[in-house]
């Protein structure tokens, strides 16, 4: 153990509990058990710890690895109903050390808790508080950075909400077949570059292959393969290059196969897909790669308003008579073009909705005039929405919003 971080980690918690003004220990993973230094004083001393009715020992290591599997902080409470705040300092990927703050008496508005030997009373929005701000800096004892951990933090919580619904389906005995229609919004995602909702499918369809794989890692393992395969693929129809998608693909699959648990494989396949969506949308050869990639995001948040260049100008901050030339230099389509390309591959998929009129198609893709934008969808497609909806029954076909700047404007599909 690097005796320098065990000093850090010593010296924190002693600080931290004089600034909290409540009891610190620091548990050692590599020994089970609390360091001598920094030891349980609270446990050591409980009458009901003594009459054998906790094993501390074990009570605190459940605590702390399970710390450990929720990115670094866990609440939790002693049989005697007390709390405990456990966060975890890590050496590389390897927890090193927890520090343990408690117990508390927590106590609320309506429940008051027995006296506990003078113990301190916190409400449940000041363990919160307490318990972030312990995360925050074991996180960066750690050396991590927060922004990740958050990320990180957020999608556990997200993979295992998936892990809770599938399981409550299955006591209800509705059915948990593999969700195939995830797959074909995923490909979609990849072409729109949407981050957010596509980090929320992932984990529901590992939920899916959990179960249906009852657990098996092997077998999961095997699944994700498979998804990286359909990104590669949903990424080439959107116009990124073969070889470099092919170069990544080894790399991904070799990590897919060092993955221990499901919460590395959430993470791992999501950092993925993001790749595949930077291929999709690779601005990293623009000048003003930045600005580009802010103003693409923003047309595609807000894609159902009646969103102008000046909107989207004001979002990056320039004029906009220099974001306009940014699009036509550098994406080679003026900004009028840009955005009604990227409403018409859009309204693509929602016309795969039969429950969709084409009037709620042309709205919630940002037209109030259904037949204007039935004359844009045939300028960009060749056929009008309705042909296009009959002759896409399934919708396993992605298409392209063609990012490739081109001298003759916006790429299209043929």
């Amino acid at each position: 153990m690097d005796y320098k971080l065990s000093e850090k980690v010593l010296a924190y918690a002693e600080n931290w509990g004089s600034t909290c003004q409540m009891p610190v220990a620091v548990y050692d993973f590599s020994i089970r058990d609390f360091t001598a230094r920094m030891a349980c004083e609270f446990c050591a001393e409980c009458e009901f710890v003594r009459r054998g009715g906790c094993d501390a020992r074990t009570a605190h290591t459940y605590g702390c690895f399970e710390a450990e599997r929720w990115n670094g902080l866990y609440v939790y409470y002693c049989p005697m109903s007390l709390t405990f705040v456990a966060t975890v300092v890590f050496e590389g990927w390897r927890a090193a050390y927890a520090i343990v703050t408690g117990p508390a008496v927590m106590d609320t508005l309506d429940d008051i808790l027995i006296e506990a030997g003078g113990l301190p009373r916190r409400t449940p929005p000041a363990i919160n508080a307490l318990s972030r701000i312990q995360w925050l800096v074991a996180t960066q004892l750690s050396g991590r950075s927060i922004i990740e951990a958050e990320a990180q933090l957020k999608n556990q919580a997200s993979l295992h909400n998936a892990l809770y619904d599938v399981t409550e389906k299955m006591r209800s005995g509705q059915e948990t077949r593999y969700p195939m229609e995830i797959e074909k919004r995923l490909q979609k995602m990849i072409m729109y570059g949407n981050k957010e909702e596509a980090r929320e499918l992932i984990n529901e369809l590992l939920g899916s292959v959990y179960f249906s794989s009852i657990g098996d890692l092997a077998r999961i393992r095997e699944h994700a393969k498979e998804l990286v395969i359909l990104f590669s693929r949903a990424s080439i129809d959107g116009g990124a290059d073969v070889r470099q998608i092919f170069g990544h693909n080894r790399d991904c699959l070799d990590k897919i196969d060092r993955c221990r648990t499901l919460d590395e494989l959430s993470e791992l396949l999501i950092a993925i897909f993001y790749r595949f969506v930077g291929y999709v949308f690779d601005f990293s050869r623009f000048e003003h790669a930045d600005i580009i990639g802010k103003a693409v995001n923003f047309l595609r948040e807000n894609i159902s308003d009646k969103v102008t260049l000046e909107d989207a100008a004001a979002h990056v901050r320039l004029s906009s008579g220099y974001l306009g030339n940014l699009f036509r230099t550098e994406l080679g389509a003026t900004f009028t073009d840009f955005l009604n390309r990227m409403r018409v591959e859009k309204s693509k998929e929602l016309l795969l909705n039969p429950d969709l009129s084409l009037a709620d198609i042309a709205n919630l893709v940002g037209y109030s005039d259904q037949s204007y934008y039935t004359k844009k969808f045939m300028g960009l497609v060749g056929v009008s929405p309705g042909k296009y909806r009959k002759k896409r029954r399934q919708p396993d076909e992605p298409t392209c919003l063609g990012f490739n700047p081109h001298p003759d404007g916006i790429q299209t599909n043929p």
